[in-house]
């Protein structure tokens, strides 16, 4: 069975801990036992598991544990999957039958948002045909990546352009 102990993907660079418990539901000790990523939607690198093997007896359960530190790219997909197996090595002569997939699907909250501040270089207008610049300073306040961002002027009481 695979968890995690986060709910809800909120932001770049959050940590995640997923924890593998692995079960023998056979009548044979397994050793080498260890959790197979199977599939893992995440953009960046899954650690290694601890501990990174384990001797499992009948009916012995062990709890590995691997972290993961969320990116922008996985932020911006709006969730996190990831399934996993096991696997191990039965006595000579047995075989491990196949291990089911355990799933753990986290979503994301995606949260845009824009802020726009627009100044001037002039503080008064004193002539007609005063070239005034207006620069338009585009803040991104929300947690996912905004392509295209451009200022829209919404009002202007100039009779020029």
């Amino acid at each position: 069975m695979k968890t995690s102990d986060t709910e809800l993907l909120t932001e770049a660079g959050q940590e995640i801990t997923y924890s593998f418990e692995v079960t023998n539901t056979g009548n044979v000790t397994i050793t080498d036992a260890a959790p197979v990523e199977a599939a893992f939607s995440g953009t960046g690198e899954l650690s290694g598991f601890t501990p990174a093997t384990a001797t499992l007896a009948p009916g012995d359960v062990v709890t590995f544990t691997a972290t993961y530190t969320a990116t922008q790219a996985d932020v911006d997909a709006g969730e996190l999957t990831n399934t996993a197996t096991a696997t191990g090595t039965p006595p000579p002569g047995t075989e491990l039958p196949p291990v089911p997939p355990s799933d753990v699907d986290i979503p994301g909250e995606r949260t845009p948002g824009l802020l726009v501040t627009k100044t001037s270089d002039a503080e008064l207008l004193t002539t007609a045909g005063q070239e005034i610049t207006y620069t338009f300073a585009v803040l991104n306040t929300g947690n996912v990546t905004i392509t295209d961002a451009v200022p829209v002027e919404t009002a202007f009481s100039g009779s020029g352009s």
